[in-house]
């Protein structure tokens, strides 16, 4: 009776997970758009507020993780959007460092923003030239091969499609493992009996 009792437990517990499974799959494949508009609306948010400042030391941490690891910088867009590297400009973080700093040593954007093994004035410091950074993104008419230009969601979703059959691939793998404990459960349990079997 105990052992009937476990394999009930345990069927019931991989059929709430099997369940949430596919439940976050669907919500996240019909929401998805919604969910990159969150997801988006959070990380201007820290951002813009909690960068760099004082007790904020993880959200800079994983902000610079982030902004090196898929050489991006800022939310959303390219050279051109005021969502990308020129975010930064809005930040508390950009007020508190150039506060009386010399108007030509201006940083725009915190060095993760940099492409690795470029020079500091080249990436961070105001152009005077078309190149970002400026104090207008719309004013930028060509690339500055120093800064990576591309926003974080833009390029975690170009991660996602160059990986996303992977995905694909272990999400079903894991959904037929899930389903098959779930029907092994059944089956021991319906042909558990105390004389015949010991689980």
């Amino acid at each position: 009776m105990e052992n009937r009792c476990m394999l009930g437990i345990y069927f019931v517990i991989m059929l709430l997970f099997l369940i949430l499974f596919v439940v976050a799959a669907v919500v996240s494949f019909f929401f998805r758009d919604d969910l990159e508009d969150e997801l988006a609306k959070e990380m201007t948010k820290t951002l813009k507020n909690d960068y760099g400042l004082v007790g904020n030391n993880d959200i800079t941490d994983v902000w610079d993780k982030i902004q090196v690891e898929l050489s991006c910088c800022g939310v959303r867009g390219n050279r051109n959007s005021e969502s990308s590297w020129f975010l930064w400009q809005e930040s508390m973080w950009y007020n508190v460092s150039n506060t009386g700093t010399n108007p030509n040593a201006l940083k725009a954007l915190p060095s993760s923003c940099c492409v690795k093994g470029t020079s500091f004035p080249d990436c961070q410091n105001f152009k005077t030239t078309n190149q970002a950074p400026m104090m207008d993104a719309a004013m930028v008419t060509t690339d500055n091969l120093s800064l990576n230009e591309e926003g974080c969601i833009d390029k975690l979703k170009d991660k996602i499609d160059e990986y996303i059959i992977a995905i694909a691939v272990i999400a079903v793998v894991v959904l037929i493992v899930m389903f098959c404990c779930v029907l092994f459960s059944v089956y021991v349990c319906m042909h558990v009996s105390r004389k015949d079997m010991v689980v």
